[in-house]
């Protein structure tokens, strides 16, 4: 029979089963607020809807993990992984998207509440955090490159020199966030509103701001990206 499951868990690979880590049952909508999973090894769990009220993720794999609707606020995640587990394979040609192993996409937190959590350092690259709520949360130094913002919550968030390259915030409401020598090459930010933002020493090369007004990005000054934002707060003409 050990050997049966062992086989069948090989030739059909899939999210985690149930198991217990730490006292918290790794399942949907875990119960599992205020605990310690610190470098706790998740990769791949489905955990969709979970309560984790300030748990300790601090370090933990959590690559390629469903953690859709979460409750995640307050947890600390400092260098937490939640990239991709597999790799692209090959190159995307134009019109087409490029083959993935399994588990290319990164950790699914859309509609995950993300507010006041410490994700600084932490590895967010392709991650799907459409509709997340990121309220005050700490991203500085995090690596969100290529990630799907859109329609997120990142209201008086910390990106600070973030790595937001190639980021979707498409609709994304930065309100007030520090943005701070962020990198948002090639990133989009068509009809966000940073009202409030600091762009200070951000590399904007390549923002695809958006069409025009009222469509556009809305600049830091609360003006529309004329046609793009600049580094201090204004408007570029």
């Amino acid at each position: 029979v050990l050997v049966v499951g062992i086989i069948a868990s090989t030739i059909a690979p899939g999210i985690a089963g149930a198991r217990t880590v730490k006292g918290c049952q790794i399942k949907r909508n875990a119960d599992c607020p205020g605990k310690n999973l610190k470098g706790a090894n998740l990769a791949r769990v489905d955990m969709q809807g979970a309560n984790l009220i300030r748990a300790n993720l601090i370090g933990a794999d959590l690559r390629a993990a469903n953690l859709k609707g979460a409750n995640l606020r307050g947890a600390k995640m400092t260098r937490a992984k939640l990239g991709p587990f597999g790799k692209v394979k090959g190159k995307a040609s134009q019109g087409t998207t490029p083959s993935c192993d399994p588990w290319c996409q990164g950790a699914d937190l859309s509609g995950a509440d993300l507010s006041y959590v410490d994700l600084s350092y932490a590895n967010l690259s392709s991650a799907n955090l459409t509709n997340a709520n990121l309220t005050s949360a700490n991203l500085s130094w995090a690596n969100l490159k290529g990630a799907d913002m859109t329609n997120a919550l990142v209201q008086e968030g910390n990106l600070t020199s973030a790595n937001l390259s190639y980021t979707d915030m498409y609709l994304a409401i930065l309100y007030s966030a520090n943005m701070t020598n962020a990198n948002l090459t090639d990133a989009v930010l068509i009809n966000a509103l940073l009202n409030g933002a600091t762009l200070t020493g951000a590399n904007l090369t390549g923002v695809v701001w958006g069409p025009p007004p009222p469509v556009a990005a809305v600049c830091p000054n609360g003006l529309s990206a004329s046609p793009v934002c600049n580094t201090s707060g204004g408007n570029t003409p």
